[in-house]
């Protein structure tokens, strides 16, 4: 049984099982709409390998955002280093601009300030401005501007 991390009105947040990574193929092996991501266009074993053998949060961690009829919906990556966690996020193109990210992530910060982190932090291709307007949105603040990546943060 997978453990659950948390819950919204649409989503559920859990472990990724072996059952998952077939679908996460279906959006991350899509090179056009990945354009902005790093993560993307490996095997079905490879996703396996990379995603299941992420067990601890200091590590780094991949869940599954499914829906209540256990569709994959989307993934998100979060990273502890002490009182600081970072996060990032990939949607499904079927699932997107449903507000469905936003979401997750504002319980995101809810359940990482109730398990005792004090500052998010995430990174963004500087093209990528859809997400750019999310973290925006999610009232986080540019605090470092480079060719590659924006990262931003906001103090829980």
């Amino acid at each position: 049984m997978s453990k659950l991390w948390f819950k919204t009105n649409r989503v559920v947040v859990r472990d990724f099982d072996r059952e998952l990574i077939k679908d996460i193929i279906l959006y991350r092996n899509d090179l056009e709409w990945m354009k902005y991501q790093g993560f993307k266009g490996f095997t079905y074993g490879e996703y396996c390998t990379a995603i299941l053998a992420l067990s601890d949060i200091t590590d780094g961690l991949q869940l599954a955002m499914v829906n209540d009829e256990n569709q994959l919906i989307g993934d998100l990556y979060l990273k502890a280093d002490g009182t600081t966690l970072r996060f990032g996020y990939t949607i499904n193109k079927s699932f997107s601009r449903q507000g469905i990210t936003y979401e997750v992530c504002s319980k995101l910060f809810e359940w990482a300030k109730e398990n005792g982190y004090q500052k998010m932090v995430a990174g963004v291709d500087p093209a990528n401005i859809p997400s750019i307007n999310l973290l925006k949105k999610l009232k986080m603040t540019e605090v470092n501007n480079s060719v590659e990546e924006i990262i931003y943060e906001v103090s829980l």
